[in-house]
């Protein structure tokens, strides 16, 4: 059975408040704040350290533990358990750090072959995300385009902010599916962009894939103020005006810069963000999921380059 627990934690309350539960499950501490909220007793429930504390005012703990220990004892009861409560970390920091590693490692290796022309390659041409290409079925450019760069300040600048999102967003959902949702995020991105755009617009670089980590930093704000007790609307929109004024700032630039882009970006790395909230971090964090991630998307890289320059040599060779 679940423990209620008290007693010495990372996260310390305000004077005159305490802690009555901790769980590194969001769905346990989603269970734990409709049994509060049923009962009227008022709480907050704060996330730290990727752990849900459920805090009351001293005066109403003792009522607050008896209710949650009644719950358990249904749950007990009818032959249903609750996620435990302390769950022990597993979190891949490596796994994380791993993750920036192969991200830069990708877009130094795609610029060094791109300069050397491998293979006879114009690699650009092969890669590019060209709106009329992708339309036409050249999915793969919606991956192979954000690998590419125009100059070297256009590569350091992705490096950079996609190595700091990117981390976080891996802290946020794991070290591989975090990495594979930027991914995804980037690349679906690209293809919104292209059913939106002109068929002659044509698009490089990481930055949509940036703005995909942007987006899952953004979900999970906005999934963590949804699940607290706060009803005051400048606290509940915060995350949103937070990530509109990141986007402001880093999104819109010169005329080089592709808005659409980013913003689709955003909102795909968003939405595949949501459904992995609610998973455990156990399962987020786990060898075999982290792995299995971070493989599948520098497969994806790989395969799609394949298939862009196979294009390419047939075209030439038609030519």
């Amino acid at each position: 059975m679940d423990r209620i627990a008290k007693g010495c934690h990372v996260f310390q309350p305000a004077e005159g408040y305490e802690i009555v539960a901790q769980t590194r499950c969001s769905a346990t501490s989603s269970e734990y704040r409709l049994v509060l909220g049923a009962t009227g007793i008022p709480f907050e429930l704060v996330r730290q350290q990727r752990t849900w504390y459920l805090v009351v005012h001293s005066e109403d703990a003792s009522r607050a533990l008896a209710e949650l220990g009644e719950y358990q004892r249904e749950e007990s009861a009818t032959g249903h358990t609750s996620s435990p409560l302390h769950a022990p970390s597993s979190i891949v920091r490596t796994g994380s750090l791993f993750g920036v590693v192969i991200y830069c490692l990708v877009l130094m290796a795609v610029a060094y072959l791109t300069a050397k022309h491998a293979l006879g390659h114009d690699w650009y041409l092969a890669g590019q995300m060209s709106a009329a290409d992708v339309i036409a079925g050249q999915w793969y450019r919606t991956v192979t385009a954000l690998t590419l760069h125009v100059d070297p300040g256009h590569l350091g600048s992705n490096l950079v902010y996609g190595s700091v999102f990117g981390f976080m967003a891996s802290r946020i959902l794991g070290a591989g599916p975090g990495w594979l949702v930027v991914l995804l995020g980037g690349a679906l991105g690209n293809g919104i962009n292209a059913l939106l755009r002109p068929a002659e617009h044509v698009s490089i670089g990481a930055s949509t894939a940036v703005f995909s980590a942007l987006g899952v930093i953004l979900a999970h704000a906005v999934v963590s103020t949804r699940q607290g007790s706060e009803t005051r609307p400048l606290v509940r929109w915060a995350p949103v005006i937070c990530g509109l004024i990141l986007f402001g700032y880093l999104g819109i630039g010169d005329e080089r810069t592709d808005v659409g882009a980013h913003a689709a970006g955003m909102v795909a790395g968003f939405l595949l963000a949501l459904p992995l909230l609610r998973a455990s971090d156990r399962w987020l964090d786990s060898r075999p999921v982290t792995w299995a991630a971070l493989g599948i998307g520098v497969s994806l890289i790989s395969a799609c380059w394949v298939i862009a320059l196979w294009v390419a040599k047939q075209v030439v060779a038609i030519g």
